[in-house]
């Protein structure tokens, strides 16, 4: 089977709409040769030891106590994806775990965190509160629910170890903390910082965790960016100690007296409610392992029909959108007229299911590329084969000025090429979405639905501001070369030349996909799902770096026929 590439070497960004912005995690067949980790769990006292480094960590084997400086070789600072096949495993522990009926929490991001400094840090935390204290025990009802539901984790098929034995003689615990996305991340880098002040806290000040995700929950904040409509969840590691226990319902004083008798942390245990919180002093008291990223969703959800049915379903879908600006059916926007501007992005959970189908029906499988060593967290060795995706989040991206300028080109290209329509084009993303959507696009101009890669960070910036691009040689034309787009693209990627290179298949999307290196989306990747009008194109049957300088006064874009090739 042939795929097609587009290169649209003389198009203005009018002539691409941004649809959507699809968060994607890679699914992969890994190839290595390493022992299966041994699992480690358990719920009762282990004697603890300074300079070891959990063993199902990437880093296991370094010694910790030559990673303790930044200039250090043995230092390290890592956020590893959970593996996919773990996922599914983990949002079963959140459903375990969570009292709300009401809400689910569907998990969008799932990392674990090595880092040697604030691990050294929390192990030497734990050897002081050892040497001050006798075996202390839990108060109140004991030991955190979380400690034992973490064992099933690991009994339902977890793939390595996922938790490092706890040390119950200081009451170590698994616990739950409630923040924003980008909060986490701060967190996860710097480590956890405890405030003093107590204004609005309700037993003081400190840094406040829970058994129950839904009790952290009510703390969480709502991102920004590709995390819109999603919140955070650190699974951290508490060093509860001496525990001060209250049965009050609030007292901003409890945690200065406890901190004031030598308490090591605070057990708020209301009589007459179901959950309770732990309240630390000292942010050494933590270590913020797991990074979760989720959506809360309403259990009806899950009970509406097919969502890859219900979306194309729409009555408003029968033809193309009519008059000069209207916007598309289903668009938050679309009952009302295009007279003001706006610019939104809408998180859609029912794209999820259609984009992942789309992505599937144009994945080609090619088992000679497609390789990305060790990006899923797996030993750095490692290599990992792409084989297809899974969607994370959709975003839909709602922008009267882009959506303006996008009819504005139609009408030009139509005006320009007069009454024929251009020669059609058979296109994989169209052909792959049920025939009521096909008539949503006009084919007399060729639009279709195209996949652009690219990294998070450029595809959230694209979101918002649209393919930039320079003027091109012929001010009459609305295409011109992307700029930047060749700082982007590998010099062997640039087969016909300058321009913005979109895929009719996912699969050669992915290949120039890439996660941020760093940062807020690190180890995950990103495409944007395009509206585009190709209008009339120029055929090309084999390489020419030079052929955005060949495009012919009547056509509008590039077209590379028949290359397994990204063109």
């Amino acid at each position: 089977m042939s795929h097609t590439s587009w290169m649209d070497p003389a198009s203005a960004p009018s002539q691409v709409v941004l649809v959507a912005v699809v968060l994607v995690s890679v699914l992969s067949c890994v190839t290595r040769h390493q022992q299966q980790l041994r699992r480690w769990f358990s719920c009762r006292g282990l004697q603890r030891t300074q300079d070891v480094i959990p063993p199902y960590w990437q880093n296991a084997g370094r010694s910790l106590l030559e990673a303790m400086d930044r200039s250090s070789p043995d230092y390290f600072d890592d956020i590893y994806p959970v593996p996919l096949q773990n996922r599914s495993i983990l949002q079963g522990f959140l459903n375990e775990t969570s009292s709300n009926t009401e809400v689910q929490f569907n998990l969008v991001r799932a990392v674990r965190v090595e880092h040697s400094g604030l691990w050294s840090r929390y192990q030497d935390k734990a050897a002081a509160v050892a040497s001050q204290r006798k075996v202390v025990k839990f108060q109140g009802t004991g030991a955190p629910s979380t400690n034992c539901a973490l064992a099933h984790v690991e009994s339902d098929g977890w793939e390595g170890g996922f938790v490092h034995a706890l040390d119950e003689s200081i009451c170590e615990a698994y616990l739950f903390h409630g923040t924003d996305p980008h909060s986490a991340l701060k967190i996860v880098e710097n480590g956890f910082e405890v405030k003093k002040s107590r204004a609005g806290k309700r037993f003081g000040f400190g840094g406040y965790f829970s058994e129950d995700p839904a009790v952290a929950d009510r703390y969480a904040g709502e991102g920004e960016g590709l995390y819109r409509a999603c919140y955070a969840l650190l699974l951290c590691r508490v060093l509860l100690g001496r525990q001060y226990r209250t049965t009050k319902f609030r007292d901003e004083s409890v945690t200065e007296e406890a901190f004031r008798q030598r308490f090591d942390s605070v057990l708020a245990e209301p009589h007459c409610h179901l959950h309770r919180e732990f309240v630390i002093f000292d942010g050494h008291q933590v270590y913020p392992e797991y990074a979760l990223v989720y959506e809360r969703l309403s259990p009806d959800f899950w009970m509406c029909p097919s969502p890859v049915r219900r979306y194309w379903a729409d009555e408003e879908a029968d033809t193309a959108e009519m008059g000069s600006w209207s916007l598309p059916a289903y668009w938050f926007h679309a009952r009302e007229e295009l007279t003001g501007a706006f610019h939104e992005t809408h998180p859609d959970h029912q794209m999820k299911a259609v984009l992942e189908d789309l992505m599937n029906k144009t994945w080609l499988s090619d088992p000679t590329v497609g390789l990305r060593p060790g990006h899923t967290g797996h030993h750095e060795h490692a290599t990992a084969r792409t084989v297809g995706l899974r969607v994370l989040k959709v975003i839909r991206v709602e922008d009267s000025e882009m959506w303006r300028d996008y009819k504005a080109a139609q009408r030009r290209m139509r005006s320009r090429r007069g009454p024929p329509s251009c020669p059609p084009l058979h296109v994989h993303t169209v052909e792959a979405l049920p025939e009521r959507e096909h008539r949503r696009l006009h084919d007399e101009v060729n639009e279709v639905y195209l996949f652009y890669g690219s990294s998070p960070q450029r595809v959230m910036y694209l979101a918002h501001h649209g393919f930039p691009l320079e003027t091109g040689p012929r001010p009459d034309e609305v295409l011109s070369p992307v700029r930047g787009e060749a700082e982007e693209l590998p010099a062997a990627s640039k087969l016909f030349g300058e321009g913005a290179y979109l895929h009719e298949d996912a699969s050669e999307a992915d290949k120039l996909s890439s996660d941020d290196k760093g940062g807020y989306y690190r180890g995950y990747f990103a495409m944007l799902l395009c509206r585009v009008t190709l209008g009339n194109v120029q055929m090309l049957q084999s390489p020419d770096p030079e052929a955005h300088q060949r495009v012919g006064p009547d056509q509008d874009g590039l077209l590379p026929r028949g290359f397994g090739q990204r063109g």
